[in-house]
C-alpha cells in the first residue's frame, strides 16, 4: 500500500471512530456526561498520578533487558518509556508503532541490542497484558456480570494474543527477525532507507535474541512481573477516574474495567488510540456492571485529555533527543565490544 493509501486508511478509522463517538454522546446525552465531569477539578490529577505510576514502573524491564555498557541512565530509560507511549498512541500499529523512538536514548553502536530488547520488552508486555486481562475476565465470572458470549470472545481473545505472543518469541528466538525489518522498510520506506537500516541494525539484533530469549528465564519472568505490576497501576487510572467523576466502583469492579483497555487495545489496534472503541467498550461493561455509562465515558473523556498532555510530551522529548543526536558528532561514539553470551552483562556502563 502506498503511503498516500496508509494515511487515507488511518484517516478512515479515525473518522469512525469519531462517529462512533458522536453516536454514544448522542445515545447515552451529553448532558449526562456532563454531569459526571462538572467538578473533577484538580481530582484529575490523580488519574494522571496512576498513568504516570505504571507508565514508571513499564520503562524498567527494557534497561534490565539491555547489556550493562549499553543502558543509559534510569532516567533515561523513562523518559523513553514516556516518549515510545505518547507516540504509540497516534501510530496504530498493534500499539507498538512508537517502540522504536526508544532507541533514541542509545548510542547508535548500541541501538542493535536496545531493538533487541525492545523486542523482547514487548513480548513480556503482552504476556503481562494477557495474564491481567484474565484476571479480569475471572473476576467478571465471579461477579456474574460477564455474559456467556463476552466471556468465551474475551477466553479466546487472551488465548489467541498469549499463543502470538509466544510464536513471536519462537520465531525471533530461531530464525531472527533483521532480515524480516529490512524487508519491511524497504517495502514501506524505499530503498534508501532500508540499506540504512540494515548498516545500523547489522547482525546485532539477531544475536542479542537468542541470548536474552534461550539464555536467563529469571530475566524473562521478572520482566513480565513487572510489567504485570505496571498493567496494575495503568489499570487503576480507570478505576480512579471513577471516583474522581463521583462513582466510585469496587475494587472487583475496578479490575474488571482496568482489563477493557487490554481488549480494546488489540481489537482496536489499527485505530488511533483506539478513538470510539474504548469509549464503547468501557459503557457496555458499566452497564453490566449496573454502573451508570455516562460515568464511564465521562472517565473515557479525561483520559483522552490526558492523552493529548501525553501526546505533546512525547512530541517535544523525541523533537528534543532527535536534534541532539543529530548535533552529535557520529565519530565520537565508541564502537560497541565485540563480545558475546552473558559477559555482556558484566561490562561496566558507558
Amino acid at each position: 500500500m502506498s503511503a498516500s493509501g496508509k494515511i487515507l486508511l488511518r484517516l478512515l478509522f479515525a473518522g469512525l471512530g469519531v462517529a462512533l463517538v458522536a453516536y454514544l454522546v448522542g445515545r447515552i446525552g451529553f448532558d449526562a456526561i456532563a454531569t459526571h465531569l462538572d467538578g473533577v477539578g484538580f481530582g484529575f490529577a490523580w488519574m494522571v498520578l496512576a498513568y504516570a505510576a505504571g507508565t514508571v514502573v513499564c520503562a524498567l524491564p527494557w534497561y534490565w533487558l539491555l547489556p550493562r555498557y549499553a543502558r543509559p541512565r534510569v532516567r533515561g530509560a523513562i523518559t523513553s518509556r514516556f516518549a515510545a507511549a505518547g507516540a504509540n498512541a497516534v501510530l496504530p500499529f498493534v500499539s507498538i508503532g512508537g517502540e522504536p523512538t526508544r532507541l533514541l536514548w542509545l548510542t547508535p553502536p548500541h541501538r542493535a541490542v536496545g531493538l533487541a530488547g525492545v523486542v523482547v520488552d514487548r513480548l513480556l508486555f503482552g504476556v503481562a497484558s494477557v495474564v491481567f486481562l484474565l484476571i479480569g475476565l475471572v473476576t467478571a465470572l465471579f461477579l456474574a456480570a460477564l455474559p456467556t458470549p463476552y466471556a468465551v470472545a474475551s477466553a479466546a481473545l487472551a488465548l489467541g494474543a498469549l499463543v502470538a505472543a509466544a510464536a513471536g518469541a519462537w520465531v525471533a528466538a530461531n530464525y531472527g527477525i533483521a532480515r524480516r525489518i529490512h524487508k519491511l522498510v524497504r517495502r514501506f520506506r524505499g530503498a534508501q532507507t532500508a540499506e540504512l537500516a540494515r548498516g545500523a541494525l547489522g547482525d546485532g539484533v539477531d544475536e542479542r535474541l537468542v541470548q536474552l530469549l534461550k539464555g536467563r528465564r529469571d530475566r524473562l519472568v521478572g520482566g513480565a512481573t513487572v510489567h504485570l505490576f505496571g498493567r496494575v497501576l495503568l489499570g487503576a487510572e480507570l478505576y480512579v477516574g471513577l471516583i474522581v467523576v463521583g462513582v466510585p466502583v469496587s475494587p472487583a469492579e475496578g479490575v474488571v474495567l482496568a482489563s477493557v483497555p487490554v481488549v480494546v487495545g488489540i481489537v482496536g489496534s489499527w485505530i488511533p488510540s483506539q478513538i470510539g472503541v474504548q469509549e464503547g467498550a468501557v459503557a457496555i461493561v458499566c452497564g453490566l456492571l449496573g454502573i451508570d455509562p455516562a460515568a464511564g465515558v465521562s472517565v473515557v473523556v479525561l483520559q483522552r485529555i490526558r492523552q493529548i498532555g501525553t501526546v505533546t510530551l512525547a512530541w517535544a522529548l523525541i523533537s528534543r533527543r532527535a536534534g541532539a543526536a543529530s548535533r552529535r558528532a557520529s565519530p565520537a561514539a565508541k564502537p560497541a565490544p565485540e563480545r558475546s553470551g552473558e559477559r555482556l552483562e558484566d561490562e561496566p556502563s558507558s
